[in-house]
C-alpha cells in the first residue's frame, strides 16, 4: 500500500511540475483610477473598468461585458458543486478545492482524479492567497478561470474570463472582497 501511494504523489508532482501550486500572498488594493466597484450577490465586491457594463440573471450569474455586449467575465457561486461528502469527506468545501491543487496531498482517490483533470485541462495553475481568500488561477482552453475560495461560510466563487488582459484579472484578483 505504501508503494502504490508513493507512486501516486510521484505520478502527481510529474503531472503538476508545469505549475507552481505553492500560494502566492499577493496585496489589496483599492480601486484603481478608471475602475469601479461591482457587488456580486451583496456578499462580495470586486473593481473592473468603468467603460464595461455588467449584466446579472436570474440564476445568480453576474457577466462584465464590452459597450459590444461582448462578454469578458461571468461571476458565479456554485454551492452544489466540490461538496466534500460527495467525495466521502468530512471537511470543508475550502479544504476540499485547496486539495485538488495540491500535489502532494493523496488521502482520497476521488480527490486524485479530480486533480489529475483539472491538470490535464489547464495550464499556468498559480494559487494566490489575500486576506483569507484563496484565488486558484488556470487556463482552460486559453482562457483565464479563477476559483475563488472565500473565508466567510465556506462559499465557493468562480470567475471565467474570455479576455488575456493581465491587468484587469490581476485588479479583479486584488480587489475580490467581503463587502
Amino acid at each position: 500500500m505504501k508503494v502504490i501511494l508513493t507512486l501516486l504523489l510521484i505520478c502527481n508532482i510529474a503531472v503538476a511540475k508545469d505549475s507552481d501550486t505553492t500560494p502566492k500572498i499577493i496585496e489589496t488594493i483599492d480601486t484603481p483610477k478608471g475602475y469601479k466597484v461591482v457587488i456580486y450577490d451583496k456578499r462580495y465586491s470586486f473593481v473592473v473598468p468603468e467603460k464595461y457594463d455588467v449584466k446579472r440573471t436570474d440564476t445568480g450569474y453576474l457577466f462584465i461585458v464590452t459597450l459590444e455586449n461582448k462578454g469578458l467575465v461571468g461571476v458565479y457561486e456554485t454551492p452544489t458543486f466540490n461538496k466534500p461528502e460527495d467525495y466521502g469527506l468530512n471537511i470543508t468545501r475550502r479544504k476540499l478545492v485547496s486539495a485538488f491543487y495540491d500535489p502532494t496531498y493523496i488521502g482520497n482517490k476521488d480527490v486524485i482524479a479530480t486533480r489529475k483533470e483539472i491538470f490535464k485541462s489547464s495550464s499556468n495553475i498559480t494559487v494566490y492567497k489575500r486576506d483569507g481568500f484563496i484565488f486558484f488561477r488556470r487556463f482552460t482552453n486559453e482562457e483565464p478561470f479563477i476559483t475563488i475560495s472565500s473565508p466567510i461560510n465556506d462559499d465557493i466563487i468562480n470567475a471565467g474570463f474570455s479576455t488575456n488582459n493581465e491587468e484587469f484579472i490581476m485588479n479583479f484578483i486584488k480587489s475580490f472582497r467581503v463587502k
